[in-house]
């Protein structure tokens, strides 16, 4: 019936106007069927908070490592001037530099930015009313994990002076939120076919502007007719069945703890005389009593016949569960792309300075170009004063990510001293304020520290330089 409707008014358009010259195929592959409505989404999104972040132990470790570690990471809102330098940058912040690489990004620092343009303070001193910069990326970074989407909803006038500009951002519950698409979208142009955002709690209903919301997300290969490749793809749908591996390991430990280790059947030890139902009844009773008794010698008791027990559980000895939580606890770090290596204290200190490093680049960086590229796109020029405004956010300044200082200073030295670098990149490479002064930004040789320009001598003739006749 939706592919009649669609053929129908297809055909009117085109007697009513001839087709336009540019026809997105892909739109009508993927759209045309659906028409207007919610677009299919990952059920499972409350399950990834509810059994997976709120229960289950290394899913909430690994994940709130990650977020405490991105929010870590500086961000510094500066006026562009150069665009091409902008974007050069980004690969020199997103991983450790040699010192080569560094000297590279001081030098496009300088083209990219303005010499003298100061960092620029967010018009927004705190995103809202309840949380600091530092909480808002941490959650941004606990949704993206844990559902694959995040969705930053920007309260703005509709009308006056200020019309369109932010007055706060507000993170909305991803594993609550549903994509609608357009009821009349024009299926062969360019813009997009989702009509608004709706939040669903319980029986309510909210709705949420299609250009008020920063929809961020995994990649998804997902796709359908359904529009399930409008929404992210959770790190944790391919670790699920790890999730619950680890959840009923727990639970079995727990249950295991709280029946003594073992259960089965108390018996007579001849195996030939049974145990009438009044006599099973009265051992069970006693042996409850004697489970929670706390008086001296009050597990303790006696018996008129010699008793047998027959175990019908496998003891933890035999299931090994830590065997099956270590290795879930490694499959679910591997999708959500860390090490185990630090979540725990014994890794040799090499190892570990190794594996941050891996899993900030890994993780951290490619997480921070989805956020920056959201704030750049869609949050910054919605201010007049930044439309040419860009934030960067540097990881190659964390801690983790800092080279061999000794190695930076020798080889500094060596490059001043042959006048390829000058004294002022010197000291910025080595996290020192550069000075300014035009001696400072001067390339000198090492005899004498003879700026560059003195130490070149004009050219003789070739024929008193090798003594030519």
């Amino acid at each position: 019936m939706a592919n009649l409707l669609y053929n129908v008014r297809t055909a009117i358009s085109n007697f009513v106007a001839p087709k336009k010259a540019l026809t997105n195929a892909f739109n009508e592959a993927f759209f045309s069927l659906l028409g207007a409505g919610w677009t299919k989404y990952d059920a499972k999104g409350i399950t990834y908070i509810d059994k997976g972040y709120n229960e289950n132990p290394d899913v909430f470790a690994i994940v709130s490592q990650i977020a405490r570690k991105f929010s870590s990471v500086p961000g510094v809102l500066k006026e562009v001037k150069d665009k091409k330098a902008s974007r050069q940058l980004k690969s020199l912040y997103r991983k450790p530099l040699t010192p080569q690489e560094s000297i590279k990004k001081i030098r496009l620092e300088t083209k990219a930015f303005s010499v003298d343009m100061e960092e620029i303070e967010d018009p927004l001193e705190r995103p809202n009313y309840y949380q600091s910069e530092t909480e808002f990326k941490a959650l941004w970074e606990t949704f993206m994990l844990t559902t694959g989407n995040a969705y930053q909803w920007m309260l703005c006038p509709e009308d006056g002076v200020n019309a369109g500009r932010p007055l706060s951002r507000f993170l909305l519950p991803s594993h609550l939120m549903r994509i609608v698409l357009k009821k009349d979208a024009d299926l062969d142009s360019l813009e997009s076919p989702i009509d608004y955002y709706m939040l669903v709690i319980g029986n309510s209903y909210i709705e949420f502007k299609a250009t008020d919301v920063i929809h961020s997300k995994f990649p998804n290969p997902n796709y359908d007719l359904s529009g399930s490749h409008l929404y992210g793809l959770s790190p944790l749908q391919a670790a699920n069945r790890d999730v619950q591996l680890s959840n009923q390991t727990i639970d079995h430990n727990n249950s295991t703890m709280k029946n003594g280790g073992v259960y089965g059947f108390i018996h007579a030890k001849d195996g030939q005389t049974p145990l009438t139902e009044t006599q099973a009844t009265e051992l069970k009773s006693r042996l409850i009593q004697m489970q929670s008794a706390q008086e001296i010698l009050g597990r303790i008791a006696g018996a008129s016949a010699p008793l047998g027990f027959t175990q019908v559980s496998v003891d933890t000895d035999k299931m090994q569960p830590h065997t099956y939580s270590d290795a879930a606890q490694k499959h679910i770090a591997n999708c959500l792309g860390w090490s185990t290596l630090l979540l725990n204290t014994d890794a040799k200190y090499d190892n570990l300075e190794a594996a941050w490093q891996m899993a900030i680049s890994n993780r951290i960086s490619p997480d921070l170009a989805i956020y920056e590229d959201g704030l750049n796109t869609y949050y910054y020029p919605r201010f007049k004063e930044l439309r040419n405004a860009e934030i960067h956010f540097d990881v190659s300044e964390l801690p983790e990510m800092q080279g061999d200082m000794k190695e930076l200073c020798e080889w500094m030295a060596i490059a001043l001293d042959n006048g390829a670098i000058t004294p002022d990149e010197f000291r910025i490479a080595l996290k020192y304020p550069g000075v300014g002064t035009p001696e400072m930004q001067t390339h000198f040789l090492k005899t004498g520290l003879t700026p560059l320009a003195d130490a070149i001598i004009s050219p003789e003739p070739a024929t008193q330089a090798f003594n030519i006749d």
